[in-house]
C-alpha cells in the first residue's frame, strides 16, 4: 500500500502530465481542417494553450535542472 503523501504526489504528477497534453490535443484537433471555420479556435484560444504549454516547458526544463544540479552538483 502507498501513504497519502505518496498518493498526493503520483496525483500531482499525473495533473502536470495532464495538461500539457491537453493543451496539445486542444491545439491539434481544434484547428484541423475538418472541423469547419465555425468551430476552430480563435487566435486568444491558440495564445493561452501556447502559453500554458510554455509554462510547462519552462516548469519542467527548469525541475530537470535543478535535480541534475542536486545530483551531479552540475546544472543550470
Amino acid at each position: 500500500l502507498i501513504s497519502v503523501k505518496q498518493a498526493q504526489l503520483i496525483y500531482a504528477i499525473m495533473g502536470a502530465l495532464f495538461m500539457p497534453l491537453l493543451a496539445v490535443t486542444l491545439l491539434i484537433l481544434n484547428n484541423s481542417r475538418w472541423l469547419g471555420e465555425r468551430f476552430r479556435n480563435g487566435w486568444l484560444s491558440n495564445a493561452v494553450l501556447v502559453v500554458t504549454l510554455l509554462f510547462f516547458a519552462w516548469v519542467g526544463i527548469d525541475k530537470i535542472g535543478s535535480t541534475l544540479q542536486k545530483l551531479t552538483g552540475f546544472g543550470w
